[in-house]
This record gives C-alpha cells, sequence and structure tokens, in this order.
C-alpha cells in the first residue's frame, strides 16, 4: 500500500510538471486546430498527462535498488497461460468469507489492473475521438509494450526482467480499456468534441485579454527559445571548432541569440502578410493599421469589415464608429486608434481578429485561412 501511495504521489507531481511543460505548445496546437482555447478540454489534457504518468509510474517503477543482487538471488518467471489469474483467485481465496475474499491480494490485482486502463479508453474514445475498437486495440497494443518492456528488464538497461509478464495482464488491461472506451459518453459528456470545435474554427471572436496575453507568452516562449538555441548553438560551434579558449568564452554569445531571436519573432513576421508577431498569429490576432485618408480599401494597412452594420477602415469620424466608436478597448478616431494593447505604456497596435479580414487569416506563416475570410463572420472587435 506505501507503494502505490508513493507511487501516486509520484504521478501527480510528475504530471503536474508535464502539464506545465506542455501546456504552450498544447495553446499554440488548439488555436491552429480550433481557433480559440476551450476550458474544458484544457481540463481533459491536464488528466492525458497526469493518466499516462501514473499508466507509466505504476507499470515500469519501482526499480530494483541493486539489480545485481536482485538478479542473483531472484528469478522473476512469466505466463503465457491465459486465465490463469482465475485459478488463482479460486486457490488463494478458498475458505475465505466473500468479503475476505473480494479485498484478497489476488483479487484487487486483477481489479487494479481493469481499472488501470478504463481511463484509457475513456480518452482514446471521447477526448481523441476514437472508436471503442480502435481504442481497445490501443490498448492491447500498450500492455503488450508494457509486458515487454518488464521482461527484457528494460529493454536491457537491467540485468534481468525485474516484473512478471504476464498474459494475464494484457487481457485485463485490454478489458479495461474496452470498459472505458464504452462507458467514455457517459462520463465525457461535458467534453466538447473536437469536430464541433473544428467546425467553428474561422468563426471571428472577440479580441479579449486573455488572448492578447496568451499571445505575449507565446511571443516571449518563442523569443527565449530561439535566442537560448541560437547561443547554445554559437557556443557548441565555438568549442568544436575552437573558435576561442574553453576558459574565455566572449561575452557577445547570449547578446547574439537575442540578435537572432529579435527579427525572427518579432520584425519579418510584421513585415509580410497582414503583420503581427509570431504570437499574434498564433491566437488570430492581426493588427489594423489605419488607412490614408479616404481610402477604404485597406490600402494603407486597414481592411473594411462589417462591424455592427458600420465600416471600419477608412477612418470614422468623432462619435460615427459604431457602438459609440469602441475597438479593441480604445476610441477610433479619425483612422488611429487610441489603445490597442495591453498596457498604458505600449505602443498602441488596433488589434482585431484576422478572420476578418479580406483574406484571410495567417495563423502560421504560409496558412492562409480561405479567401473572404470565414463566410458570414461578423468582425469582431474590443
Amino acid at each position: 500500500m506505501e507503494v502505490w501511495q508513493n507511487n501516486a504521489f509520484v504521478t501527480v507531481l510528475v504530471g503536474g510538471v508535464a502539464f506545465l511543460v506542455l501546456f504552450l505548445p498544447y495553446v499554440v496546437w488548439s488555436f491552429h486546430r480550433f481557433g480559440q482555447l476551450s476550458f474544458r478540454r484544457i481540463i481533459g489534457w491536464a488528466a492525458v498527462c497526469v493518466y499516462f504518468t501514473g499508466l507509466a509510474v505504476y507499470t515500469l517503477v519501482p526499480f530494483p535498488e541493486d539489480p545485481q543482487a536482485f538478479c542473483a538471488s531472484t528469478h522473476v518467471g512469466y505466463n503465457l497461460h491465459p486465465l490463469e489469474f482465475i485459478t488463482d483467485i479460486r486457490t488463494q481465496t478458498a475458505g475465505m468469507g466473500l468479503r475476505s475474499a473480494l479485498t484478497s491480494a489476488v483479487v484487487l490485482q486483477v481489479v487494479f489492473n481493469v481499472v488501470l486502463f478504463v481511463p484509457l479508453g475513456v480518452l482514446l474514445h471521447h477526448y481523441f475521438r476514437r472508436g471503442a475498437i480502435t481504442s481497445t486495440l490501443i490498448g492491447l497494443i500498450m500492455s503488450v509494450c508494457i509486458e515487454t518492456t518488464q521482461y527484457t528488464g528494460f529493454f536491457g538497461l537491467l540485468p534481468c526482467a525485474y516484473r512478471v509478464a504476464d498474459v494475464d495482464d494484457v487481457i485485463t488491461n485490454t478489458a479495461g480499456t474496452l470498459i472505458g472506451a464504452l462507458i467514455a459518453p457517459l462520463l465525457l459528456f461535458w467534453m466538447p468534441a473536437s469536430r464541433t470545435l473544428t467546425s467553428t474554427r474561422l468563426v471571428a471572436r472577440p479580441v479579449t485579454s486573455m488572448r492578447r496575453w496568451v499571445g505575449m507568452v507565446v511571443d516571449g516562449f518563442l523569443f527565449y527559445l530561439i535566442a537560448a538555441s541560437s547561443s547554445i548553438a554559437v557556443l557548441v560551434a565555438g568549442r568544436l571548432l575552437s573558435w576561442w579558449p574553453v576558459e574565455a568564452e566572449p561575452e557577445w554569445i547570449s547578446p547574439a541569440g537575442d540578435v537572432v531571436a529579435l527579427p525572427m519573432v518579432f520584425v519579418i513576421p510584421s513585415l509580410t502578410g497582414r503583420g503581427g508577431s509570431l504570437g499574434q498569429r498564433v491566437v488570430w490576432l492581426t493588427p489594423r493599421w489605419p488607412a490614408a485618408a479616404g481610402s477604404g480599401d485597406g490600402s494603407g494597412g486597414a481592411v473594411g469589415a462589417d462591424s455592427s452594420g458600420g465600416t471600419v477602415g477608412g477612418g470614422w469620424p468623432d462619435g460615427a464608429a459604431p457602438d459609440g466608436g469602441q475597438m479593441g478597448g480604445g476610441t477610433y478616431r479619425g483612422g488611429s486608434l487610441d489603445s490597442g494593447s495591453l498596457g498604458s505604456g505600449l505602443p498602441s497596435s488596433g488589434l482585431s481578429d484576422g478572420r476578418t479580414l479580406a483574406n484571410g487569416p495567417l495563423a502560421f506563416a504560409g496558412g492562409r485561412g480561405p479567401a473572404g475570410g470565414h463566410a458570414g463572420a461578423p468582425a469582431v472587435h474590443r
């Protein structure tokens, strides 16, 4: 029981760390796939991270503290006789009462092997949208891989098998996956289907502070990732090619990474397509620059779009803009934006949903939406 409790603690800890590490890539993928973030699917993603961590922890660890001594003193075999667990239960629970039999180790082991794979069937069927048969086959394959890993001593990393490879485990694990797939609609009825979210991918949505923050966080992550990678690449190349003594590494390596990252994340994307940083494109945000006086065709960077029955693009006289002239959190007057970004000290950008633009969005480099944007989608600004 203590081992199970320790494994539960490790599962939550490592699974939580995995969720945090993979959260930003998930956000990027979610905006690209669904055009938005779904809080309920984020909960599902957290469950995926914790579950698969737990699956690895409960089936593969702990390892022997002293592998050599363990292998010298212990012989771990295998079982290739299907349904042997029925005989084991009948033998080891003989003479027990019903309650004692149900709580015996031999019964609990079988129950645990079934229950362990039920969440896999639930997630595969209702989160990843796989059919019951496909989900069951995936559970079968994963169980076989786990038993193979145990029998081969983690594919030779350990000098011998450290757990029994049991065909009954494969049977009970597969049964658990099938049960999970069958009851998934009852357990995850609240989870929005991916096809439902995908069908509204190109529908314009309000430009909220949360979307702007997500865009800025993505920009910051990409900036530091590219900067760090560039600095490390220069450092490794310098050592391999002996550009400088190891003890006298130049101080310009770190700033050089920033110099590489700045144009890649901010400058080049802003000068191509509809403009905007990589983070803004990820969350479908596009700067709306004021057009030249009298032009509403988007030649100066503004693009005409229907917004509450009015036109945005050529500049509105004071008080004549739709919805009282409020746009992007600021007042739109005569072709300029009073405020368009978070923080009063930041320059205004007049962000709008890129799906309202005439030539569609640029969610990623080279990834345009259909011409004319989403049919019937209103321009949405805040």
